[in-house]
């Protein structure tokens, strides 16, 4: 076996600048989302002062941000124009999977990282220590409000959906007549099997929730294409509760 090469002191302090500067990649991301600028960026492409009036932030501050999500691979520049990758397409309302939503994850859980050595130590969530209230009352506070639940359940499917998609695509259901979905919000992964499996309309689904009350349902409706309502008109749904 060759030997291998040893680690020289600079190399070591660029891989631990990269970990170290993570949370600064996190926050250009959902800076961004939370300015809008993806969305700016469907319209058509854009200059750096253009786009900085539009999201009315400081242009020396939007061109210091499109130069990191161009680093980031977020944006691309031709000609001091500026539009969106193909990844930050998919953060944007007009993809037909919206990925945006994810940036809903700096929120919250963003903040309660910062007291993970706690969290380690006592081997217990950091919801108080973070927010100053408890997980329950943070959900029971999310359920109450329709547009909070809107986003949360648009998170959701950010992840769900193209999870139900890649399942759909690898996996044969044609033996089975069953499927136990449980923990699926607005049933983004459901709905992606359902659409996308030719069996769909002999199943019969188990949708599993936590929550007390059907929460998700009038969210997952209006996300739904008219061909995958016309399938699952013809599926028979049973509701399971569990504790």
């Amino acid at each position: 076996m060759k030997p291998m090469k040893a680690l020289k002191p600079v190399e070591a302090l660029n891989r631990l600048v990269e970990i170290v500067n993570g949370y600064a990649v996190s926050q250009t991301f959902f800076s961004a989302c939370r300015l809008g600028l993806f969305e700016q960026l469907s319209k058509g492409p854009a200059t750096a002062d253009d786009l900085s009036e539009r999201l009315s932030i400081h242009p020396n501050g939007c061109r210091r941000l499109l130069v990191a999500l161009a680093h980031l691979g977020l944006v691309e520049r031709e000609d001091g124009l500026y539009r969106n990758s193909e990844v930050g397409n998919f953060c944007t309302s007009k993809s037909p999977v919206p990925l945006e939503p994810i940036s809903m994850m700096g929120e919250t859980f963003y903040h309660m990282f910062e007291y993970l050595p706690d969290a380690l130590r006592e081997f217990s969530p950091r919801w108080q220590q973070a927010l100053g209230t408890e997980a329950s009352e943070v959900f029971a506070a999310l359920y109450e409000d329709p547009a909070r639940l809107r986003r949360f359940a648009q998170m959701m499917n950010a992840f769900s959906i193209p999870q139900g998609q890649e399942i759909a695509e690898h996996f044969d259901f044609t033996p089975y007549r069953c499927v136990m979905d449980v923990g699926g919000g607005p049933g983004g992964i459901a709905i992606q099997i359902g659409t996308l499996s030719c069996v769909a309309s002999s199943w019969t689904w188990l949708l599993c929730a936590r929550s007390p009350k059907n929460t998700f349902k009038p969210m997952a409706w209006p996300v739904v294409s008219l061909r995958q309502r016309l399938i699952f008109s013809r599926v028979r749904i049973r509701k399971v509760r569990t504790s």
